[in-house]
């Protein structure tokens, strides 16, 4: 249902022009930490939003630096740094395929995430409560990536085309 990984585990833009794999795996995506699902309600998720930017925003509550931020898939949030902290987040939709809507802290969702980010590291601790331990694959971010884009080139805009080294 969403997808969270931390702005750190994103080395580069994509410029304009060609995509080679070697791109992806060796400067966009170079960690090669496995991704994950989990279940997890909510609030966890809207607590873990928040923990992760301030952690990136370092504004004197917590904080370690900019890496921590969420790219987020399917979520949509407002962030209100001034609020007191447990209520920063406070505006917070999923896409349900159809629509936006709001989030509802005590429904159970499926996410996401690299295994260091489910692992509550640099801010994202609320994913710790998650339902049970979760499952993590085999597969990194780069490999997930490469194989959407191999699989779905129209996501690519006229200014990108991914190419592999043998079909250079």
């Amino acid at each position: 249902q969403f997808a969270i990984h931390n702005a750190g585990g994103v080395r580069t833009s994509l410029s304009p022009g060609d995509i080679t794999v070697g791109d992806v795996a060796g400067r966009l995506l170079p960690f090669a930490v496995p991704i994950g699902f989990y279940d997890v309600k909510g609030a966890v998720i809207r607590r873990a939003l928040e923990g992760a930017i301030n952690n990136a925003l370092n504004n004197g509550v917590e904080g370690t630096g900019s890496g921590s931020y969420p790219y987020t898939y399917n979520l949509n949030f407002d962030y209100q740094a001034d609020a007191p902290k447990g209520e920063r987040i406070q505006r917070l939709e999923i896409f349900d395929g159809y629509r936006w809507v709001k989030v509802d802290d005590d429904a159970w969702y499926r996410g996401t995430s690299s295994a260091y980010t489910m692992k509550g590291k640099e801010g994202y601790e609320a994913l710790l409560d998650m339902k049970g331990e979760g499952c993590v694959s085999n597969l990194s971010m780069a490999d997930c990536f490469i194989e959407l884009l191999t699989d779905e080139p129209n996501c690519l805009n006229e200014s990108h085309k991914l190419y592999s080294q043998q079909n250079r």
